[in-house]
């Protein structure tokens, strides 16, 4: 598996992976506007997100170079030694076999090693328990703080957590 750049041409593979109005929420908490995606929106926000932010979009790639994953890092502050994960997706006939954290680990040494980051921080509801727990399994706590999210007709409760590098 490759940890590679995203590129505008995997945004039809990558909103293929989300299967529900339900996924699209807890993936992006609303932040892409409404369900469904399409391929012109999604990369139009990366684009307009790179004039405004320090981010980078990164897809894992299987052998063939297909991506079966993406996300997002980026600092969500001055500080260079912060960095936050997001938009973390992975295609569902690759879910449940170790293949997300096979990305996340690749994140986190690409933060660590080459950002120089020194902690790493990431959001995920609390209805999502198998994102929760994979984050958990790489080390990632939670913080004690909560955020309140108004989506799909319901209050769902996003916990931030914090990974330390060093």
């Amino acid at each position: 598996m490759i940890f590679m750049p995203y590129q505008e041409q995997d945004a039809q593979k990558v909103i293929s992976w989300i299967t529900s109005e339900r996924m699209f929420y807890q993936w992006s908490a609303g932040v892409l506007g409404d369900y469904p995606l399409t391929e012109d929106r999604l990369n139009a926000f990366y684009r307009e997100w790179k004039s405004k932010h320090r981010y980078m979009v990164f897809c894992l790639c299987d052998d063939e170079m297909q991506p079966v994953g993406q996300m997002i890092m980026r600092y969500p502050d001055e500080d260079p030694k912060h960095i936050r994960f997001g938009f973390i997706l992975l295609d569902p006939a690759y879910r449940g076999k170790g293949y997300g954290k096979v990305m996340l680990n690749k994140a986190i040494t690409y933060a660590r090693d080459y950002l120089q980051a020194e902690t790493v921080c990431l959001g995920v509801f609390e209805n999502n328990d198998g994102a929760h727990g994979l984050y958990e399994s790489l080390g990632f706590r939670d913080t004690g703080e909560t955020e309140q999210e108004e989506l799909m007709g319901e209050t769902w409760n996003c916990i931030e957590m914090l990974l330390t590098l060093k």
